[in-house]
């Protein structure tokens, strides 16, 4: 999985939207795996 590596220009992101009803944990657990990707992939 080249793309996500450093360097790879790969670009993390959400939909243009996030439903209301999302909790807010699970937004901040997204920024969390876009913010430290290092430690999720193999």
């Amino acid at each position: 999985m080249t793309g996500m590596k450093r360097g790879g220009g790969y670009i993390a992101a959400p939909t243009h939207a996030v439903a209301f009803d999302v909790p807010p944990e699970n937004i901040y657990a997204m920024k969390d795996v876009f913010q430290n990707q290092e430690k999720y992939l193999e």
